[in-house]
């Protein structure tokens, strides 16, 4: 959860109401502490999920990660001219794209062999929708999973 900004004045009360809070306990991990983490998470109005550091690292690759570089790639890509005339989608999509390069650094380099294969599996199911769209099979293309 949160937004590309930063800072104090970017603060929003309601920003993580409801939002998941990921605990990654390890075999160290006091059972107690835990446990009052979890019970804190959940008085702040958030969601704790308790996963393994590994599986942790896994899914965030596919929905943190993988959108970020994905919306470099849209930003980097969209000529001047065609970004004269984006709209709400475009903006949305290219978002995460202002977040701070520094923070991105250090967790691409952490977690790359996760982003990596996340990325795999995007370019696969990309040249999916391309064989589709090229065939004429655009409803193909529009089913959400498969």
């Amino acid at each position: 959860f949160g937004t590309e900004a930063q800072g104090i004045d970017a603060a929003a009360s309601a920003l993580a109401d409801g939002q998941p809070y990921v605990l990654t306990p390890t075999a160290s991990t006091n059972p107690d502490a835990l446990e009052q983490l979890r019970r804190l998470v959940l008085d702040l109005g958030m969601r704790p999920v308790i996963l393994s550091p590994e599986v942790h690292d896994r899914l965030v690759a596919q929905v943190s990660h993988l959108p970020y570089l994905l919306a470099l790639a849209l930003r980097a890509l969209a000529q001047a001219e065609a970004q004269e005339v984006a709209g709400p989608a475009f903006r949305d999509a290219t978002r995460v794209a202002q977040s701070p390069a520094a923070l991105w650094r250090e967790i691409l380099r952490q977690n790359r062999a996760d982003v990596l294969a996340a990325l795999d599996r995007f370019t696969a199911r990309l040249g999916e929708i391309r064989e589709d769209l090229e065939r004429g099979e655009v409803d193909r293309v529009l089913e959400a999973t498969r």
